[in-house]
């Protein structure tokens, strides 16, 4: 998985990438190339956006997008 800390949260906040999907208006498929690195290009910045307001709002887009595994503060 190419987002861990977005892989940790979806799990966390019971979301899957049917959810990011819908948010984003693309298909299941598009969401899983994005999130496991199988396209040419990383999860697109106005998608990831999205996908933190709607989803993880009190999350920062940082840490959500971020290639490293970070440990967040309960």
């Amino acid at each position: 998985m190419l987002y861990p800390n977005l892989e940790a949260e979806m799990k966390r906040f019971g979301v899957d990438q049917r959810d990011i999907a819908q948010t984003t208006g693309k298909h299941v498929t598009t969401i899983s190339d994005w999130m496991n690195g199988k396209v040419d290009s990383a999860f697109p910045v106005k998608q990831a956006i999205k996908v933190q307001r709607e989803l993880f709002p009190t999350l920062p887009i940082e840490y959500l997008f971020d290639e490293q595994p970070i440990q967040r503060a309960s």
